[in-house]
């Protein structure tokens, strides 16, 4: 009997210090509702509790309105924290003793045993920050510039096209509400941050695009909390465009000559204009920015944290874009995209077009201004005030072949 009551103080022991160096670590960030949880299911696993989705909901994101069917809220964010973890140990994690796991089914961390040092660290989807050397610096920044320009450039072009048509686009009925709507427009494109890291604050060592810093604020926020990592990081005032932005702006591009909306950059977009307008987010999967937390939250198709993979709560079932290994090859591949249909907060609705990757954006974008092929595939689209539909896209060469509707809410 003493051996095990040993055997458990020793297993939970190591159980609280390797919490403590991941929270040290950083890996459910410094603050809001991922540390939160992370906190909350670790010291209700260090007391051996396993708690319901529902007590949850409750105490960590505040929800006591909930039946015994639970929040989805809270899968979102437990899927959301045990790939976070993950992705620790692929990358930063092949030299721990021991890993903390958040089991399939349960809401509880558990804890295995030593690292495997054979596990590939090249198994991971997608690399989370963009790192470059200094001989390659100049050559990649400027690659980042010119594509920048050129994709400005053809928006540009686009906003003084003449208004041809827009009434074909309004026959779609994704986009029929849009003609008679009285609310301001707002496009959202996709956009992407990078900043510096400076040696001695002068010399630029390597460009880096970090997920969870979109904008200059986030940067100095960072700079501020965690100065072991980002003490050297700059704004070097640096941003890109997918290229499939620029054609999907020339699939609205009708729309865009009649409304005259404003059009912004993700990492421009506030809480005020997010509440005030009827808002279409362009772009992929990963770059939503504020506009992420308003699509997921209580959402059925959520993104994982490589952003490759689309995730259906409903069942777990997890859809991963072949398009980032393929797309330079002659070869066939499967990428995917989202389209949603949600309502803001003050009567307003948020459209998202999101590909997984560049093909499975455009490939959306086409169909959906085919009014016939809308109304027979987005049967549940119809009516409703909240609508999201799962696509699946097949590319080459990063060209959409064909599309098909894998998943939608409201028909099943």
């Amino acid at each position: 009997m003493t051996d095990t009551v040993l055997h458990q103080d020793d297993a939970r022991s190591a159980m609280k210090a390797e919490i403590e160096r991941l929270r040290e670590a950083g890996v459910a960030g410094d603050a809001g509702r991922l540390r939160d949880l992370f906190d909350y299911l670790a010291r209700q696993s260090l007391e051996g509790v396993s708690p319901k989705e529902i007590e949850i909901a409750a105490d960590v994101f505040g929800r006591s309105d909930l039946s015994e069917t639970g929040d989805s809220s809270v899968r979102v964010y437990v899927h959301r924290l045990r790939k976070r973890l993950e992705d620790h140990y692929l990358k930063d994690g092949a030299a721990s003793v021991a890993r903390l796991t958040l089991p399939r089914g349960e809401y509880r961390f558990a804890l295995e045993g030593e690292a495997d040092a054979t596990r590939p660290l090249a198994a991971a989807v997608g690399e989370r920050r963009l790192k470059l050397s200094p001989g390659a610096m100049r050559l990649v920044g400027g690659a980042f510039v010119l594509l920048a320009v050129m994709n400005l450039m053809l928006l540009a072009l686009l906003m003084t096209s003449g208004p041809g048509g827009s009434s074909k686009t309004y026959e779609s009925p994704v986009w029929s509400s849009l003609k008679t709507s009285e609310r301001r427009l707002v496009f959202v494109l996709g956009d992407y941050y990078i900043y510096g890291e400076f040696r001695d604050g002068l010399f630029l060592e390597r460009l880096v695009r970090d997920f969870e810093v979109n904008n200059k604020d986030d940067l100095d926020s960072r700079r501020v909390g965690d100065p072991e990592r980002y003490g050297r990081a700059q704004d070097v005032s640096l941003q890109y465009l997918p290229v499939s932005v620029a054609h999907v702006m020339e699939d609205l591009s009708g729309i865009v000559s009649d409304r005259e909306p404003w059009v912004l950059q993700a990492s421009a977009l506030t809480p005020e204009t997010i509440k005030c307008c009827d808002i279409v987010y362009i772009g992929l999967t990963s770059g939503m920015g504020i506009l992420e937390e308003n699509v997921f939250a209580g959402a059925r198709f959520v993104t994982g944290e490589t952003f490759d993979q689309i995730i259906d709560t409903s069942d777990d079932r997890e859809f991963v874009s072949e398009a980032f290994l393929n797309a330079s090859e002659q070869v066939r591949y499967r990428d995917y995209a989202l389209f949603s249909f949600i309502p803001g907060d003050r009567g307003n609705h948020v459209r998202v077009l999101a590909g997984t990757r560049d093909t499975g954006l455009m490939g959306l974008s086409e169909n959906l201004q085919n009014a016939g092929w809308v109304r027979e595939n987005l049967t549940g689209f119809n009516g409703v005030d909240r609508y999201e539909a799962l696509f699946e896209i097949t590319g080459q060469s990063q060209v959409n072949l064909s599309i098909r509707l894998v998943r939608q809410t409201g028909a099943e």
